[in-house]
């Protein structure tokens, strides 16, 4: 795999938040500090709880909370990755 195309994989949900939040569609439903964070750390789950302010009026049954940890694993995926450590050659 390239380095871009991890660099295009990262930048893709940025890139729709930040769309996203100027054409006002977290207006009203999550606050500007929240944005900010989510677009830094958790770029996918905020997009995620986004559509479920929006799309579901903010009830979370359980479509919406696989939905969630689907993002989270989206989110927190690339960091297992980093964490793998080959054994010692004997």
């Amino acid at each position: 795999m390239s380095p871009w195309s991890l660099v295009v994989g990262m930048l893709i949900p940025r890139v729709v938040t930040l769309i996203l939040y100027f054409v006002g569609y977290f207006q009203g439903t999550v606050h500007v500090a929240v944005v900010a964070l989510g677009l830094i750390f958790l770029p996918t789950t905020l997009l995620w709880y986004g559509v479920i302010q929006r799309s579901f009026a903010g009830e979370w049954g359980m479509v919406q909370v696989v939905g969630l940890a689907v993002a989270l694993l989206i989110d927190f995926g690339p960091l297992s990755a980093r964490r793998k450590v080959q054994a010692p050659r004997s």
